[in-house]
């Protein structure tokens, strides 16, 4: 399967339901292009298949393996259209995959200086995050508004970690379901491993292990949810006219709306650690 070829995924359904409004946006073109495609295929009266927008927030960690996803998505029947950052568009293309631009921005997410400041937190959790949520705070209106265009005419919306919330509001807004894809067990509550940010807490006994991991989800995403939602909410009033997002966080506290979950460990690095970690400390208490 082609998640074997990429880092492993959470991936969450969600079901929405609300209005549909058409707006402008900076570019048509993928929409332009694969409209053309759907009425030749009616046209010849041939199967249309479902079309898949990837939003991609992030460094090119953050988006390279969204490229093995796309491939995958492709080879199995389906048309893709990956939105990412301008600066990734000659890596998007060099996979032959169709390409959407969330900004103008030649230069890599993190390589502004409030993105050298993020990356300067290291291991400070809560530093880094606040960064980051800075860092993203004067970009969210204009990665909602290409959204908007990117995603309007998909069948399907699939994010990232850094663009849930974006794609969370255009699902809402355009009535799509929405897949949520998280690289690191991150903000979904298990008891089994522990929030990305606080890998380091004690893992022996499994007592206290299992209690640890899963409080640490339920923190992690009360704090990720007060940082990054006012931006993001001023952008839903702004673009597309909704409500704010509840002040209750919608990660770490499985969601009504939750309607499958898929996980996948079997590549994933850091689950590798988390094992090695756990048996040193049965080792050595």
């Amino acid at each position: 399967m082609f998640l074997e070829s990429s880092p492993a995924f959470y991936l969450t359904t969600y079901h929405l339901n609300t209005t549909l409004e058409l707006r402008d946006s900076a570019s048509r073109s993928a929409s332009l292009t694969y409209n053309w495609y759907k009425t030749t295929k009616l046209l010849l009266f041939e199967v249309i298949p479902m079309l898949v927008t990837i939003i991609a927030i992030g460094s090119r960690g953050d988006i390279q393996p969204y490229l093995a996803l796309s491939k995958g998505l492709i080879d199995a029947g389906y048309a893709v259209r990956l939105a990412t950052h301008a600066a990734f568009e000659t890596l998007v293309r060099n996979y032959a995959l169709p390409f959407f631009p969330l900004d103008d921005d030649t230069q890599e997410f993190f390589q502004s200086e409030r993105g050298r400041k993020a990356l300067e937190a290291g291991e400070i959790a809560l530093l880094y995050v606040y960064r980051l949520a800075r860092l993203t705070e004067p970009l969210v209106q204009r990665y909602m508004e290409r959204c908007w265009e990117a995603c309007r005419d998909a069948d399907l919306i699939l994010v990232t970690f850094l663009s849930f919330l974006i794609g969370y509001s255009t699902a809402e807004k355009a009535r799509k379901p929405l897949v949520a894809t998280f690289l690191q067990p991150s903000l979904l509550p298990t008891k089994f491993l522990p929030e990305p940010a606080m890998s380091h807490l004690p893992q022996w006994p499994p007592l206290i292990e299992n209690m640890f991991n899963y409080q640490s989800h339920i923190i992690g995403g009360a704090v990720f949810w007060r940082l990054f939602t006012p931006a993001v909410n001023r952008a839903r009033q702004n673009v597309y006219h909704l409500p704010p997002l509840p002040k209750k966080s919608l990660f770490g506290l499985n969601p009504s709306d939750r309607t499958k979950i898929e996980v996948n460990f079997s590549e994933m690095s850091y689950t590798r650690n988390q094992k090695r970690r756990r048996s040193d400390a049965k080792t050595n208490p």
